[in-house]
């Protein structure tokens, strides 16, 4: 893919897929993640695209897994 670095070539598809995917959100857009659990890929995604809203959303309350920035509905 245009634009890729070493790096996201070393990634498993589904990984990049999702490189690609934060890449392309215009600035500032706001995300859901439902069923988030402990929030490791809010974390991860959040990582990429920190300009990113992110807000979580699981049966279980995981709020102190999430870094700052990230809202745990």
């Amino acid at each position: 893919m245009p634009g890729m670095t070493v790096s996201d070539r070393d990634l498993p598809a589904h990984k990049r897929a999702l490189v690609a995917f934060m890449r392309a959100l215009p600035q500032g857009a706001h995300l859901l993640d439902i069923g988030c659990g402990s929030g490791k890929a809010i974390r991860w995604l959040h990582s990429i695209r920190p300009d990113v809203i992110i807000s979580g959303m699981d049966i279980n309350d995981n709020q102190e897994y999430m870094p700052a920035g990230v809202v745990f509905k």
